[in-house]
């Protein structure tokens, strides 16, 4: 017992951020806890905004309403879409010339930045949302 009263989720946050952590060390997917107040959409997209930013894959679900809310937050955007294809181009043709650094619009695109763009395309075969 660690003494904590249910709440709007920060009690939990140490806990999600250590399985979140933990996935990334053994290179496995990494989801979030469930949303189970069914009837509160506001708070199940807020909470899926917040699984998103810190880096999970998705989120747990305990209803199939949820689905279409859980798309709303990891469906990427055209103009993300639009944005890691131009960085996967950029990164290609760098690598064609040779080029051990690439930069895009100013920023410098390393190999972090060039795995999530591709994460992205990868991602929008399963829909793209406005």
């Amino acid at each position: 017992d660690m003494g904590t009263s249910r709440g709007d989720g920060t009690e939990l946050f140490y806990a999600r951020c250590a399985v979140l952590h933990a996935a990334r060390v053994a290179g496995i997917a990494a989801y979030d806890v469930v949303w189970s107040d069914i009837n509160n959409e506001e708070g199940f997209l807020a909470e899926a905004n917040l699984a998103k930013n810190l880096g999970f894959n998705g989120k747990s679900l305990v209803n199939p309403r949820q689905i279409e809310l859980l798309h709303q937050v990891y469906a990427p955007t055209r103009k993300e879409v639009d944005h890691a294809l131009e960085v996967i181009a950029a990164a290609e043709e760098a690598e064609s010339r040779g080029l051990g650094v690439v930069s895009l619009n100013g920023k410098m695109i390393d190999g972090p930045i060039i795995d999530h763009a591709r994460k992205v395309v990868a991602l929008s075969a399963s829909g793209i949302r406005d």
